[in-house]
C-alpha cells in the first residue's frame, strides 16, 4: 500500500462511528488488505475506544516503502468481484473463500456508515481462481461484476 493509498484509508477511517470500527476490528485482520488492518486499530487507539476488543492483537501498520521504485515496492493490488446487499451472501462468499489461501476482503460501500452494501474484493493475480471456485455463486439482490 503506497502512501496515497494510506492517506485515503485513515481519512476514510477518520469518517467511520466507532461502533463499526470497532466491528470491523472484530472481523480480524485476515478480512483487510495488508496494512489496512494495522490502519483500522492505530485510528480505534487514536480515539481511545479499543476496551472492547478483548484478545484481537495490536499489529503494526505497514512500515512506509519512501525511496523504492514500483518495481522493488510490490504492492497488491484487489478487484471488486461482487456487490452484496445481505449477510447471507456475504456468509456464503467468506465460507467459500476462507478455506482456500485466495487473499480477499469485504469493502464497505457505504459512506454513511451502514452495513451495506460490501464489495468483495480479490487479489488481481487470483482473480481467476477466485472466479471459478465461484462461478455458481448466485447473489440474492446482489450483483455479480465478473
Amino acid at each position: 500500500m503506497d502512501m496515497q493509498q494510506r492517506s485515503k484509508l485513515r481519512e476514510k477511517y477518520s469518517l467511520v462511528p466507532d461502533e463499526e470500527l470497532i466491528d470491523m476490528a472484530r472481523e480480524g485482520s485476515q478480512s483487510y488488505a495488508e496494512g489496512a488492518y494495522g490502519l483500522l486499530l492505530d485510528e480505534i487507539k487514536k480515539r481511545g475506544i479499543g476496551e472492547g476488543l478483548e484478545g484481537i492483537k495490536s499489529v503494526p501498520a505497514e512500515p512506509e516503502k519512501s525511496g523504492l521504485t514500483n518495481d522493488e515496492a510490490k504492492v497488491d493490488t484487489f478487484v471488486e468481484l461482487t456487490i452484496i446487499i445481505n449477510q447471507q451472501d456475504k456468509d456464503s462468499l467468506e465460507s467459500a473463500l476462507g478455506g482456500t489461501d485466495i487473499p480477499f476482503y469485504f469493502q464497505s460501500l457505504n459512506i454513511r456508515g451502514k452495513d451495506w452494501p460490501v464489495s468483495l474484493m480479490i487479489e488481481q493475480s487470483r482473480v481467476e481462481d477466485a472466479v471459478e471456485l465461484l462461478k455458481d455463486f448466485k447473489p440474492n439482490g446482489g450483483i455479480i461484476l465478473w
